[in-house]
């Protein structure tokens, strides 16, 4: 007799307890609702690519440590380097190099640099 209902051997195995999510940095932002609107973040950006900050998503104590860092409204941004799987990456501000996370990243809205290089530096 045949059963009911058969396993199908071709499936894939349920994933193992506490395995790691691969989400990406921006992924894992708009999970907590930290969604830029469509609008560019730091991970959006290339290697080489400059932007300036329009705004920082979340709360309070990551806008603090930005803040502390420099990382403030204003600011002209350039992606230096990422590390060889992505995650961090270095930007270059204020003549100093920052190393994120792309979760953080990704929570940093920037616009477009400005072609003359305007952009606040201090």
């Amino acid at each position: 007799m045949l059963d009911a209902n058969p396993k199908n051997v071709f499936s894939d195995p349920p994933p193992e307890q506490g395995a790691r999510s691969r989400a990406t940095g921006a992924e894992r932002a708009r999970a907590q609702g930290l969604d830029a609107g469509g609008r560019r973040t730091l991970v959006d950006l290339r290697s080489g690519e400059r932007g300036v900050v329009a705004a920082i998503l979340g709360g309070g104590s990551l806008r603090r440590r930005l803040a502390a860092l420099g990382l403030v409204k204003g600011v002209g941004v350039e992606v230096d380097r990422s590390a060889p799987l992505g995650d961090p990456r270095a930007y270059r501000l204020m003549g100093y190099l920052l190393s994120l996370r792309n979760s953080d990243a990704a929570r940093i809205v920037v616009e477009a640099a400005p072609p003359d290089g305007s952009e606040r530096h201090s």
